[in-house]
């Protein structure tokens, strides 16, 4: 019976209840040692019914090896593993062992092969994982289990992990807290402390149930192993000490008055990781100790022996004997361990080794470097990293210790372990490293710092970086220099994006035109209005990058083809590196690749664009990618300003605004402030959109946003009576709207802002033309917005009936795109040409950014299967959401979704890659 824990078995019921509906729970049970966090796992498992129970315990000694929780947790349905996508299924037997890693595997293919995995067995039964001590999980394994738990929406699905809290910590780490129901496991109250003493078999008198209580806070473990213990009287040195070492040192003291040959194989046994019975007997036989000291251990409740194998009753008892034993005895232990797993498990054996051994040790080195690499290889990035940090341990070289260090830093980063990459990156012995080892140190540190520092910092170490790399490694240069201009944007810096630039000029002068230098070059150049010379830069990184496979050379030319204002060759570039991220995986490059392509949706289907930046934006928090959280949330906040959602709106900025304050994210900041503006220009607050926008020409802030921002501002500046900075405005938008070229785009902008201050017979001239160029320009909002202006200037003078068709065609555009607070203007204005308004149907109702983008792929064919694949969801998730799409759009069958008008325009968007 569980004393005290009414809410949280309370809390679990409710979970479970839920995942048997087909709503997927993920719960961490959190706090101190001993406090009955695996008692209520305990509980969970019984109220559990048929439900498929997979298990995992995170073992402190086995926190070192790649994917052991992974491995624990999926044994019983290793099976099913055949019925998941190939390329998902190969990655996950890789991860596990069972298959040899053909490349290195990115370690979110191995989380969405687990997606796959447990919604193919969800789908069958309901799932519970439990998850013991998730702690000491080995960190691959914890990322790939949160990863998949928060993409099982509406699958029979639950996991309960338990966390063990540090002393003043409050709550488990954000990797744990993310999409999780938090659910702390207090101290007992006093009645059940009651409860449990009375429960003892130990007869304690009142002073000595004084004494238990107190010094045990509440804590269950402790009020039963205490409850033998003097406890009366002070601590000799005045300390009271904790509550978890009290307990450690009741358990070593049981152990101590135990036989001699038990205590040598109690630290044998809690040195141990596999609990392999047969292996520590041969053990403990090659000592000479007798098979009987295996029954006094557990006699003294210390261990237990089940066909599994040898547990200990607690965790405390393990590092309580482990931490009270001699180091030499530990250290036999450990060398005796490598011996046994020298054949059967050999990476085991050499950590044992590794733990025994004093440096230096070349031939141990080696052996640890090649243990990293093999981890690599099976996607366990931030094991290799550990592997790789403890041969640098060993080594006396300095080349060696260098480039194990940095081998270790790059694969914590790209395990997603920032804590541990700093650490490495922070070793004296790679403060001063030269060559190649320095090349790559500077272009992690720049990295590391751009995605989760300053920006600004980012962009100088980075170009400090190129600078030391250029002369031997030309290429590398011109990529570091590439990731510089991109720190450079999202700090909103035209002077640094311009110095990166130029140096890219020099780079490329000295060893040729190199595609990612080209980027800089050409993007400083169109900037510095040297037009010619950029758009021939730019061209050249399209034709360089256009026909790669990596993702991110696809991103940049998609960035090139931005800066010349092509926009459909922009698009299909995002697109394409899209498909390329979705078919690999590639987590942290699809972030920025849904980044690019929502931007340029934006003007074209903002409904489109919403779909990229909600996925694009919870990507980026699993990889831990903060500009990219705070651009994703600027395109949102866009996207409910055209909507006149004013609350989503201003919440998004505010989040924007926090992130670019922190991190120096001074372009997300711009296009969110941007966004605000919109938003009071489309609900004819003019006033207020002037304030928000005026920012934007006062600030640093990079020339792209302040161009798309301007038609707004001389918009609002006109309907405020700001006519002076109205001019101001338009200056500064022809002079920028040179830089990027003369697109029928661009073009139709200019005239529509200039015919806000001309004479009206000009004016009506430009807007006319302004219609004319946005009309084939893929700008629909643009557009519609043009044809606005358009129909109110002429009911103005009184030419009702010629206004009549711009002001239909806007109010209809605008009703498409879902741009209410613009409908209802278009509308108004339509009335008051003495058009009566009026609907001849009901409008389709709005998919979510997930229904649009599922029902897109669906009516492109894709099976639930393969667009859960795609999308890192599981099929059940897809096929709920598709059931909400027919009943919004009143039909009932996928084949009746693909021959639904799917108009680029239309509330349901076409398949964008």
């Amino acid at each position: 019976m569980l004393h005290g824990r009414r809410v949280e078995c309370h809390l679990i019921d409710e979970m479970l209840a839920a995942a048997d509906r087909g709503e997927a729970q993920v719960g961490v049970l959190h706090g101190g040692a001993g406090v009955g966090k695996t008692a209520l796992l305990r509980y969970a498992r019984e109220r559990a019914g048929d439900m498929t129970v997979l298990e995992a315990l995170g073992v402190e000694p086995e926190s070192h090896l790649p994917f052991a929780g992974l491995h624990m947790l999926l044994r019983p349905v290793a099976s099913s593993i055949r019925s998941i996508p190939a390329v998902q299924a190969e990655a996950l037997r890789a991860a596990l062992g069972a298959t040899p890693a053909a490349q290195l595997t990115n370690r979110f293919l191995i989380g969405a092969a687990l997606v796959s995995l447990l919604a193919e067995v969800a789908d069958h039964q309901a799932v519970l994982c439990l998850v013991d001590d998730a702690q000491w999980l080995d960190r691959d394994s914890l990322q790939a289990m949160m990863f998949a738990s928060r993409r099982l929406g509406q699958d029979r699905f639950c996991m309960l992990l338990t966390h063990r809290d540090a002393v003043g910590e409050e709550a488990p780490p954000a990797e744990l807290t993310r999409g999780a129901r938090l659910i702390p496991v207090p101290p007992l109250d006093a009645d059940a402390v009651e409860h449990v003493l009375d429960g003892l078999t130990v007869n304690l008198d009142r002073r000595a149930r004084v004494a238990v209580a107190k010094a045990a806070q509440g804590n269950p473990l402790a009020l039963m192993e205490l409850s033998g213990e003097s406890l009366l009287g002070s601590s000799p040195s005045g300390d009271e000490p904790s509550v978890m070492s009290r307990i450690e040192r009741a358990y070593a003291r049981r152990a101590s008055i135990l036989s001699p040959q038990a205590q040598e194989f109690l630290c044998l046994a809690s040195t141990d990781d596999t609990g392999d019975v047969l292996m520590l007997g041969a053990v403990a036989r090659s000592w000479g100790l007798e098979p009987e000291v295996v029954e006094e251990a557990a006699h003294a409740g210390l261990i237990s022996v089940h066909s599994s194998g040898l547990r200990f009753t607690h965790p405390l008892v393990r590092s309580g004997i482990y931490n009270s034993s001699t180091l030499r005895l530990r250290e036999r232990s450990h060398l005796a361990l490598a011996d046994a797993l020298h054949v059967r498990d050999p990476d085991g054996a050499l950590w044992h080794r590794a733990t025994a051994t004093p440096p230096p040790d070349e031939e141990l080195a080696n052996a640890l470097a090649q243990l990293a690499e093999r981890a690599r290889d099976r996607g366990a990035r931030v094991q290799a990293a550990r592997a790789f940090r403890r041969a640098a341990y060993f080594t006396t070289r300095p080349e060696l210790c260098e480039a194990w260090l940095i081998d270790g830093a790059e694969a914590a980063w790209s395990g997603g372990d920032v804590s541990l990459t700093k650490q490495l990156l922070a070793d004296e012995r790679l403060q001063a490293p030269s060559g190649a080892v320095g090349g790559r140190v500077g272009y992690l540190r720049g990295r590391v710092e751009s995605q989760t520092g300053d920006v600004r910092v980012g962009y100088e170490i980075l170009v400090r970086t190129a600078e030391s790399q250029a002369a031997t490694d030309a290429p590398f240069a011109a990529a570091v220099l590439a990731d510089a201009l991109r720190a450079a944007s999202l700090a909103g810096d035209f002077a640094r994006v311009v110095d990166a630039g130029t140096r890219a000029e020099a780079l490329i002068s000295r060893s040729g035109d190199l595609p990612q230098a080209c980027l800089a070059a050409g993007a400083a150049a169109m900037l510095r209005q040297d037009f010619p010379k950029g758009a021939r830069l730019l061209s050249e990184t399209i034709t360089g990058l256009e026909g790669s496979d990596d993702p991110a050379d696809l991103v940049s030319a998609a960035v090139a083809a931005a800066y010349l204002g092509r926009v459909s060759v922009c698009r299909d570039l995002a697109r394409a590196a899209v498909t390329r991220c979705r078919e690999s995986a590639a987590v942290g490059s699809l972030t920025t690749a849904l980044e690019m392509l929502a931007i340029i949706e934006l003007g074209v289907s903002p409904q489109r664009a919403a779909e990229c930046a909600v996925e694009g934006l919870e990507l980026a928090k699993d990889t831990e990618q903060v500009p990219h959280q705070a651009v994703h949330l600027s395109i949102l906040a866009t996207v409910d300003a055209v909507r006149g959602d004013r609350d989503a709106a201003e919440a998004r900025a505010r989040a924007v605004a926090d992130l670019a304050q922190q991190h120096s994210l001074a372009f997300a900041h711009a296009r969110a402030l941007a966004a605000l503006g919109l938003l009071e220009l489309g609900l004819g607050r003019a006033e207020q959109a002037l304030l928000h926008l005026d920012r934007l020409l006062t600030e640093n802030v990079h020339p792209a946003v302040v161009f798309s921002t301007l038609p707004d501002y001389v918009e609002a500046a006109c309907r405020a009576g700001e006519r002076d900075k109205a001019r101001v405005g338009l200056e500064r938008l022809e002079a920028l709207g040179q830089a990027t070229g003369a697109t029928a785009a661009v073009r139709g902008l200019l005239d529509r802002t200039r015919a806000l201050l001309a004479p009206p017979d000009e004016a009506e001239r430009l807007l006319a033309r302004a219609v004319a160029e946005l009309t084939g320009a893929d700008s629909p909002f643009e557009l519609a917005r043009t044809r606005l202006l358009l129909g109110e200037h002429l009911r103005r003078r009184r030419q009702r009936a010629q206004a009549r068709p711009h002001l239909r065609a806007a109010s209809e555009l605008f009703e498409e795109l879902q741009a209410d607070p613009w409908a209802a203007r278009a509308s108004t204005e339509l009335r008051a040409t003495g058009e009566s308004v009026s609907r001849s149907g009901e409008a389709l109702p709005r998919l979510t950014p997930q229904e649009h983008q599922i029902s897109t792929l669906v009516a492109a064919g894709g099976t639930s299967k393969e667009v859960a694949a795609q999308l890192f969801i599981s099929p059940r998730t897809v096929d709920y959401h598709l059931r909400k799409v027919f009943v919004k759009l009143g039909i009932s069958s996928r084949r009746e979704l693909m021959r639904f008008d799917l108009d680029e325009d239309d509330d349901v968007p076409s398949h964008n890659g």
